[in-house]
């Protein structure tokens, strides 16, 4: 096989799922047959699945009482904020203020909303994403 075709066999072992690996393409299969090193490093990517599979089944069986009861403090939580939102349900909705907004954004601002309008902007290095929603109080 040439060192093209090996080159590709390797890259294959690293990216290939555990049934890929345990069930490899003919000419991988052919080439694993033939080649030393490749049938190596074949056993050694499957060693480390091997590894990695017995420390999370060990974590798992550590802490398998725990998680039992790991959704009784969301649940208390989420109790608590309906009850602290059925407490005041005539508040007045939040209003933007420029001093928070200039100490957050200390740029001018990429866009300015129209009145009963709401903007929010996401930045990345190469993009600007601006999403403009109607806002209607209550009816």
């Amino acid at each position: 096989m040439t060192e093209r075709a090996e080159v590709h066999v390797r890259e294959w072992l690293l990216g290939a799922e555990m049934g890929e690996l345990r069930e490899p393409p003919a000419e991988v299969a052919a080439h694993l047959h033939e080649c030393v090193a490749c049938s190596s490093e074949l056993r050694r990517v499957l060693a480390g699945y091997r590894l990695l599979d017995e420390g999370l089944g060990r974590l798992t069986r550590r802490h398998a009482g725990r998680w039992r009861w790991a959704p009784l403090p969301l649940l208390a939580a989420a109790a608590a904020a309906a009850f602290l939102l059925a407490q005041h349900p005539e508040r007045p909705p939040l209003r933007p203020s420029p001093l928070l907004a200039q100490l957050m954004f200390p740029d001018e601002p990429v866009v300015t909303p129209a009145p009963g309008q709401q903007a929010v902007v996401m930045q990345r290095n190469d993009m600007t994403v601006i999403w403009l929603t109607n806002f209607r109080g209550k009816p």
